[in-house]
């Protein structure tokens, strides 16, 4: 799942909106409990490094649409 989802907020930083939602439907499919909350666990994003590559790809799973809890 996490190569998928990654992959999928690395096309959406680029402006590959239609890639990076064929990569987040992929991994939902794999594990269709995925959250913005599990992901920040995985890529260990907190509050404290609001401008960090790992907040930046939460902020871009947040764009395209994928659930916070």
């Amino acid at each position: 799942m996490t190569p998928y989802t990654t992959l999928a907020a690395l096309y959406a930083l680029c402006g590959r909106d239609d890639e990076a939602a064929a990569r987040l439907e992929t991994a939902r499919g794999m594990e269709p409990g995925l959250s913005l909350a599990l992901m920040a666990k995985v890529y260990g994003a907190n509050a404290s490094r609001p401008g960090s590559r790992s907040a930046r790809l939460i902020d871009a799973l947040r764009g395209l649409g994928l659930p916070e809890g």
